[in-house]
């Protein structure tokens, strides 16, 4: 199953670190998991493997990418494609740890400036 959402505008970066705007980081939320998580009852939960991933040099300081949207990413879906102004197409992502209960095929966000076409779309 695939779902298709409005995104109110163009993200201005696919870089979680940079996203400050409501596009950039709901697509940030798509492609990226954090150290942390909500747990289902909405309260903010360490990951259970944080000291160990920690101490991993991944979690060395790092100079970013020179191109965010081919960076790998660590959430439940990857960028596929992206089409500037008009849409980006997450699919789900096989290498995520937790990918058998990811319930999504793919999120299809149309970015439309306009929220009464958000709506009809």
């Amino acid at each position: 199953m695939f779902l298709r959402r409005g995104l109110s505008a163009e993200p201005d970066t696919l870089d979680p670190q940079l996203a400050e705007d409501n596009a950039a980081l709901a697509i940030a939320t798509e492609l990226h998991e954090g150290l942390t998580r909500t747990g289902p009852d909405g309260s903010a939960r360490p990951v259970p493997q944080l000291p160990a991933l920690l101490a991993l040099p991944a979690a060395s300081p790092r100079r970013a990418p020179t191109d965010p949207a081919r960076a790998p990413g660590s959430g439940p879906f990857r960028l596929v494609e992206r089409d500037v102004g008009e849409r980006l197409v997450p699919e789900r992502n096989p290498y995520y740890w937790d990918a058998d209960h990811v319930a999504l095929e793919g999120v299809t966000y149309l970015t439309v400036q306009s929220p009464d076409t958000e709506l009809k779309l």
